[in-house]
């Protein structure tokens, strides 16, 4: 009997480490993923005045008849920030994604 009671706290103590060792591994996976998020959302505040002011001096040019070339630099200046804004709504979309995998469930942030 003594055997066989060492053999299965022997067993159970893997078991166990290897669970242990698996919620380590999702809670930091979890952990960074939130981060992540955060970081996105850090990104897209300052984005959003970027594009308010934008729109803003658009206006103004459209009024004032800018040179072309003036209209020019803002269209490509908010291409670029169009492209930074997708890329971070997709970077929050996929660190939800990968939350919700991590964790089981989607914590709020």
């Amino acid at each position: 009997f003594g055997l066989f009671r060492n053999r299965l706290i022997f067993v159970g103590k893997r078991i166990l480490s290897s669970f242990v060792f698996e919620i380590i591994e999702k809670d930091k996976k979890a952990t960074i993923i939130e981060i992540a998020l955060a970081v996105g959302h850090e990104i897209n505040n300052p984005l959003l005045a970027i594009r308010g002011n934008l729109r803003l001096l658009e206006s103004y040019i459209v009024e004032s008849h800018a040179p072309d070339t003036v209209r020019d630099r803002i269209k490509t200046i908010m291409d670029n920030f169009e492209r930074i804004r997708q890329t971070t709504e997709e970077f929050v979309a996929l660190s939800n994604s990968k939350l919700t995998q991590a964790s089981g469930k989607v914590f709020p942030v």
